[in-house]
């Protein structure tokens, strides 16, 4: 598939980002003299990684530092910014509370070939930025929060800098999809879709084109494959308006909605367990520390979810 070299380079962008371990970023040294360290790795989404930690005169009260790779950029409402480390970063207000301080910070990744199978040509546009969020959460205090958000902010800017990138195909801790696009899935749509439309973007794991075709309708079908974390103890139990489904084998949830869209769901891959074993948490610290990945497929129309649903299962390696 051919893109513009504008879309192209956005592509190259989330290429980039997947390659990068958030984890590594981190100072856990430094981290380690705010408390006792009680779990690393991915908390809300596949593209983040959170340190929690323990400080000191508050046992079993839990606080954080995350990196999210993923995050949104600054909306043009944003503009309170601070230099950190040389680099101008956005005051995420939003997220900003006597809990919590969040930063918006530019990833400013090396160029490379891309390493995804979509085709596109040269990059020949002003290049595209992803933007990470990070984070200092539930520390004693806000000025603690935000000590800890700039410090880890600071570690962030000076590993990309100096070229000093942790990649997720040696970190310590695996997380499954990491490594792959969610747009290998238009490489592989039957005979009979083609594709009208198609939404590049920086964000590294997820992908959204409109396709034509078999059962796609008058207008087409809107298409978003995305990969996400969710809670391991409860991934295959259906909420309100859901289904446990068969899709080929692969067992999944499934959700169809009052304007006949539909969202298929399934796991990939083992647990990802992020405590420490032996640091002092709750046991719902503990659970809430296990993680599943899953893909998300969503289609406007359910006849094309539930056919590509079962081609995304296979070709992602969806858990029996």
């Amino acid at each position: 598939m051919k893109v513009p070299a504008g879309d192209a380079q956005k592509l190259q962008v989330a290429d980039q980002v997947r390659t990068v371990d958030p984890c590594g970023l981190f100072d856990r040294d430094r981290l380690a003299t705010y408390g006792q360290i009680a779990y690393v790795g991915p908390e809300n989404s596949v593209d983040d990684c959170s340190i929690g930690v323990m400080p000191s005169g508050r046992p079993r009260l839990l606080a954080r530092a995350t990196i999210a790779l993923a995050g949104t950029p600054p909306s043009p409402e944003e503009t309170d910014t601070r230099q950190i480390a040389g680099e101008t970063v956005v005051i995420d207000h939003i997220r900003n509370r006597d809990t919590s301080c969040t930063y918006k910070v530019p990833l400013r990744l090396p160029a490379s070939a891309p390493t995804n199978n979509v085709a596109i040509p040269d990059v020949v546009e002003v290049p595209a930025v992803q933007y990470a969020m990070v984070q200092g959460f539930g520390f004693p205090t806000s000025a603690l929060n935000c000590q800890v958000a700039t410090e880890t902010t600071a570690a962030v800017i000076s590993a990309l800098r100096d070229n000093r990138i942790p990649r997720r195909d040696r970190s310590a801790i695996q997380v499954p999809l990491t490594n792959r696009s969610p747009c290998e899935l238009t490489a592989k749509l039957p005979i009979g879709y083609a594709i009208s439309s198609f939404d590049a973007q920086t964000q590294p794991y997820t992908c959204s084109f409109k396709v034509d075709g078999l059962d796609a309708g008058r207008y087409g079908t809107t298409i978003t494959a995305d990969f996400q974390l969710r809670d391991a103890a409860h991934v295959l139990e259906p909420r309100f308006g859901q289904r446990l489904v068969s899709v080929e084998g692969y067992p999944a949830i499934r959700e169809e909605t009052s304007t006949e869209s539909c969202l298929v769901t399934f796991p990939v891959g083992p647990v990802v367990d992020s405590y420490l074993p032996g640091t002092p948490a709750s046991q719902s610290e503990i659970d809430g520390a296990r993680h599943q990945v899953v893909v998300r497929l969503y289609a406007s129309t359910c006849p094309v979810a539930d056919r590509l649903a079962s081609i995304a299962a296979e070709l992602f390696g969806a858990n029996r």
